[in-house]
């Protein structure tokens, strides 16, 4: 089971990502989630086991560019996908994927698939 770990401070996109990733219809994931830059850098700290990270640019207290660059000093493997409401320019080298709001999350699901089967060992 992939474990996944969702940074959003909007609580209604929050609950749409955590729902749909909870009740995936073809796939099992296990998902952590955090409205917070903090206490995602704790979590990811705390548990090494994150299979991905999905964040979005605009938290309150670190921008999720920023956030993403941290997370990559901690786990320089852990795919990171970064969603924004607004256009983000330049993407930071190494962002796994970008999806501005609102987004297609059947797409997005897609994503978090492919991006989890190629960060597995063959």
């Amino acid at each position: 089971m992939a474990k996944l770990l969702i940074i959003e401070n909007d609580p209604d996109v929050a609950e749409l990502l955590v729902g749909y990733f909870v009740n995936h219809p073809t796939e099992r994931y296990e998902v952590g989630s955090t409205s917070t830059a903090q206490s995602a850098l704790s979590a990811i700290l705390a548990d090494p086991s994150f299979d991905l990270v999905i964040t979005t640019n605009h938290l309150g207290d670190m921008k999720g560019v920023d956030l993403f660059a941290k997370i990559k000093e901690v786990s320089p493997d852990l795919p990171v996908i970064l969603i924004s409401g607004l256009p983000v320019s330049p993407l930071p080298k190494g962002i796994s994927a970008f999806y501005e709001k609102p987004f297609d999350i059947e797409e997005l699901g897609c994503a978090v698939k492919r991006l989890i089967a190629q960060k597995q060992p063959t």
